[in-house]
């Protein structure tokens, strides 16, 4: 996404991340953002960037610590795109970009206490405690995709077995539908189906599979509820279009697993971000980077 300086959208140009090499990776940036710029018809130069990375990132310095689904460990995301596009850059996990933008101007505008959960091949949170971004000692504070789930036995990415992302994110769960589906599963899934394409199948026991993640996550933002007692709770990424199964679960466990006290003070919205809410964070940033030239 191109920003003017008054952080208006300009232009949107959007590409899948086929590759892991963190180069190819960052080099597809680059092209994107010259794509973005072309069609913009923007002649002044780009003063900054801001990046969203689904993976831990130590916001000081733009190094994304790991990620996860990428193979990506100790990697300087902000120094390596700042030499590409010789402008500072920002990097950020997705789901702090995220809940940026939502407070800045979407679900959770002006609250000061807002919890966000966020799912995009993966599941992450973020956290804003007194109106301030909780990041903990090295960046890694909203990691709950991978904590543990009670019984949960299936190995994760980041090397331990039974983490919520093994149940309840959308590659775990296309792959159990998968396994459902047998030889129909290529002609009714997409390649890399998020959690929207299994809630549109329709199938019982889909369904099934999406109402069980749906109670895991609910169980987990009743877990934030009583920790942080958020005013708001945002459901972003894929969780907002997961369907009614997973919904109705989320919200029958979070409301019998929270304190009365603390989820009658939170109310749960959806996202209200378009063109993706890391996206519009990463922006953000960045404008509050060039700001400080």
């Amino acid at each position: 996404m191109v920003a003017d300086l008054n952080g208006t959208p300009l232009a949107v140009r959007h590409r899948a991340t086929a590759a892991r090499s963190v180069h190819r990776v960052l080099d597809g940036l680059v092209e994107l953002v010259i794509a973005a710029l072309a069609a913009a018809g923007e002649s002044q130069p780009l003063c900054a960037a801001g990046v969203s990375i689904p993976g831990e990132v130590d916001s000081t310095n733009g190094t994304c610590l790991h990620a996860f689904n990428f193979g990506w460990h100790g990697i300087p995301v902000a120094d390596l795109l700042a030499q590409r596009l010789g402008v500072p850059v920002s990097a950020h996990p997705d789901a702090k970009a995220a809940l940026r933008a939502e407070v800045a101007e979407g679900a959770a505008r002006d609250a000061m206490d807002v919890a966000l959960l966020f799912e995009d091949q993966g599941i992450g949170m973020a956290l804003i405690s007194g109106g301030a971004m909780v990041h903990g000692t090295k960046g890694i504070a909203g990691e709950i995709g991978h904590c543990h789930v009670p019984g949960a036995t299936e190995e994760c990415n980041c090397g331990k077995a039974g983490c919520l992302e093994t149940v309840a994110s959308a590659p775990a769960l296309a792959l159990a539908t998968r396994k459902l589906l047998g030889d129909q599963a290529d002609a009714l899934l997409p390649h890399r189906p998020r959690l929207a394409d299994l809630a549109r199948l329709g199938m019982p026991d889909v369904d099934g599979l999406l109402a069980h993640a749906g109670h895991e996550v609910g169980i987990a933002a009743s877990w934030l509820i009583n920790l942080m007692n958020p005013q708001v709770l945002i459901l972003g990424g894929g969780f907002p279009d997961a369907g009614e199964s997973f919904l109705n679960a989320f919200s029958a466990a979070m409301s019998a697993q929270a304190l009365s006290e603390a989820s009658e003070c939170v109310t749960v919205r959806a996202s209200s971000i378009p063109e993706g809410a890391e996206v519009r964070g990463a922006v953000l940033a960045a404008l509050e980077l060039a700001a400080r030239l």
